[in-house]
C-alpha cells in the first residue's frame, strides 16, 4: 500500500472491507462517469487511481474540486498514479544517521504530479454490490491551505478538506458498487493525517452529513501549527498551535509565493499562480519551512470542541510516547504560547525539565500531541465511546525513544497485528476488543479488555504497547496531568 507522508492539495482514502464474503464478482465496476477494471490477487481485488475528481491543474490549481469527468471505454486501474507533489524534507545531520533508514521505507522514491486526486480501494475478491461491508478509508496529509484575501474572495479556502471531503463523497456514493456500505465508514488518520481527522470532526459544526461513523486518531494533533515569515523565504515557527486564525495569517506566505513565481505585476495574481509552472511553485513550498503547513480556518479547534461542536462518533485516539523528540532537534528559535503572562510561562517552565533539549522535547511532546489528545478525550468520552493507546516500544533509540510516527510500523507492516486486529475490531463492530467467540490463539488482544476512556475518572485505562512485542499492558492515563492541564488551560484562550 503507498503511504506518501504529506500529499499536496489532495487527499486519498485508501478502503478496506471486512470480512470477506463468498459470491464471485469480477475484477470490474462500472460507475456513472466511467467503468474501472482491476487487479485480482489471491483473494483480494484492487482498484488503484481512480479519479474522484477532476486533476487540479491549469484553473483548476488553487480551486474546490469538481466532479470527474465522463470516461469513454474500460480503463485500466491496475497501477498506482503519481503520487501528490510534497515538500521535501532534510533531516539534520544527527537525524538522518538514526532514522534515515527508517524513513526511506515510509516514504517511497516515486513519482509525483498535480493529477493526483484518486482513490485506491481494496475488497474481497468475492465481495458483491449488495454485500454491505465495512469500510476503512485512509487520510493522508494536510498540505492544500493556501490562504490569502484572493483566495477568500474566490472561494478557494480549506482546499486540503474540501478535497478530503468530496474524496469522503465519492465514497458514500459509490462504494456500494465494490461491495461496501456507504453508512459503515470510518475515517483514519496518522499524524498529519490526524489533523485532518479532527477538522472533520468539527467540519459544519460536527455534522458529519452521514459520511462517517467512526475515527481513528493515530497521533492526537487536534491542532494546526502557525508560521510566521520572517526574512525572504525562510521561516520560524512561531505561534498558536490549536488555534486557527482567519485567512490575513496566511497572506505573507501568499504574497512570498506571487513573488517568487514572477506574478506581483499582475493585476489577479491568483490566475497568474494558476498559469505558473509547477517545477517554480514547488521550488518555493520546498524553500519554507518543513512543519505542519497552512491553515486557513476561522476558529479554535479546542473551544470549539469544547463548545459540543463535533460529530457524536465513536473514536480511537493515541501518541507515540516521545512524540516531541524528533522536533525537538529541529529547531532553533521557537516561541510558543502567544498572549500568555509572564507569569503563566514561568508556570509553564517550572512544570518541564530544567535542561534545554529535554525542556523543549518534552514540552512539544504534551502542547503538540500529548495534552490535546487528553482534551480531546475529556470532552468527547462524555458522548460517545472513546478508547486511547499509548506506543512505548523502541524507547532505547538514541536521542529519539519512541518518537513520532514510529507506531506505523503496527498497522503496515507483519508484525504481531495487535494494532491491525483492534482496527479491523473497531471497524466491524465498533469496539476495539476481541469478541469473546474468538479462539484465544487467534489474536494476542484475545483476553483483554479494554474498557472505554470515561469508565474511571481517577485512572481512564490506557492500551499501552511495550517493548518487546508482543508485550502489552492497560496502563493509567494520568501521567503529567498537571502539566497538560496547564497547557490545555493556555491553549484554549488563544483568540
Amino acid at each position: 500500500m503507498l503511504l506518501p507522508r504529506v500529499c499536496v492539495y489532495a487527499v486519498q482514502a485508501f478502503a478496506l472491507f471486512l470480512p470477506s464474503l463468498a459470491s464471485r464478482n469480477s475484477a470490474i465496476v462500472s460507475l456513472s462517469y466511467g467503468s474501472f477494471k482491476g487487479n485480482t490477487l489471491e483473494n483480494v481485488t484492487s482498484f488503484l487511481s481512480v479519479p474522484y475528481a477532476q486533476p487540479p491543474v491549469e484553473e483548476l490549481r488553487f480551486a474546490p474540486p469538481q466532479p470527474p469527468l465522463k470516461l469513454e471505454g474500460m480503463r485500466s486501474a491496475i497501477t498506482f498514479s503519481d503520487a501528490c507533489p510534497q515538500q521535501s524534507i532534510t533531516l539534520p545531520g544527527l537525524l538522518s544517521n538514526i532514522i534515515g533508514n527508517t524513513s526511506n521505507e515510509f516514504i517511497p522514491n516515486v513519482n509525483v504530479s498535480e493529477d493526483c486526486l484518486t482513490v485506491n480501494i481494496y475488497k474481497p475478491t468475492f465481495a458483491r454490490p449488495d454485500s454491505s461491508l465495512s469500510v476503512l478509508s485512509w487520510i493522508y496529509g494536510v498540505f492544500g491551505f493556501l490562504a490569502s484575501r484572493e483566495m477568500q474572495n474566490a472561494g478557494s479556502t480549506n482546499l486540503g478538506l474540501r478535497d478530503q471531503r468530496f474524496a469522503l463523497q465519492w465514497v458514500h456514493q459509490y462504494i456500494s458498487s465494490f461491495g461496501g456500505d456507504p453508512d459503515k465508514v470510518i475515517i483514519w488518520g496518522e499524524s498529519a493525517g490526524v489533523i485532518s481527522v479532527g477538522l472533520h470532526l468539527l467540519w459544519n459544526n460536527g455534522n458529519s452529513d452521514g459520511l462517517f461513523r467512526g475515527a481513528v486518531m493515530a497521533r492526537t494533533i487536534f491542532s494546526v501549527y502557525n508560521i510566521v515569515p520572517t526574512q525572504s523565504h525562510k521561516m520560524q515557527e512561531s505561534g498558536s498551535p490549536c488555534a486557527l486564525h482567519n485567512v490575513s495569517v496566511g497572506q505573507p506566505f501568499y504574497d512570498d509565493l506571487v513573488e517568487y513565481v514572477n506574478c506581483s505585476h499582475r493585476f489577479d495574481t491568483l490566475d497568474c499562480l494558476r498559469k505558473a509552472p509547477y517545477e517554480h511553485i514547488q521550488a518555493w513550498v520546498n524553500s519554507t519551512l518543513n512543519i505542519f503547513g497552512y491553515e486557513s480556518l476561522n476558529l479554535n479547534p479546542q473551544r470549539s470542541m469544547r463548545m459540543g461542536h463535533y460529530a457524536r462518533v465513536p473514536l480511537i485516539t493515541g501518541d507515540c510516547d516521545d512524540g516531541g523528540t524528533l522536533f525537538s532537534m529541529g529547531n532553533a528559535n521557537i516561541t510558543f504560547l502567544f498572549g500568555a503572562s509572564s507569569s503563566e510561562v514561568r508556570a509553564v517552565g517550572q512544570a518541564y525539565p530544567s535542561n534545554p533539549s529535554l525542556r523543549i522535547a518534552s514540552f512539544l511532546g504534551d502542547w503538540r500531541y500529548q495534552a490535546p489528545r487528553r482534551l480531546l478525550l475529556d470532552t468527547m468520552s462524555r458522548t460517545q465511546d472513546t478508547w486511547a493507546f499509548l506506543y512505548k516500544r523502541g524507547k532505547a533509540t538514541p536521542y529519539l525513544g519512541s518518537f513520532h510516527s514510529t507506531d506505523l510500523v503496527e498497522f503496515f507492516r507483519a508484525g504481531d497485528y495487535i494494532g491491525i486486529d483492534a482496527l479491523i475490531n473497531f471497524v466491524h463492530s465498533m469496539n476495539p476488543n476481541t469478541p469473546s467467540s474468538l479462539p484465544s490463539n487467534v489474536s494476542y488482544l484475545s483476553g483483554i479488555s479494554r474498557d472505554t476512556w470515561d469508565s474511571s475518572i481517577f485512572a481512564p485505562p490506557l492500551l499501552t504497547f511495550l517493548d518487546p512485542a508482543p508485550k502489552i499492558n492497560i496502563t493509567v492515563d494520568t501521567y503529567r496531568s498537571s502539566s497538560m492541564a496547564l497547557l490545555n488551560t493556555l491553549s484554549l484562550q488563544i483568540p
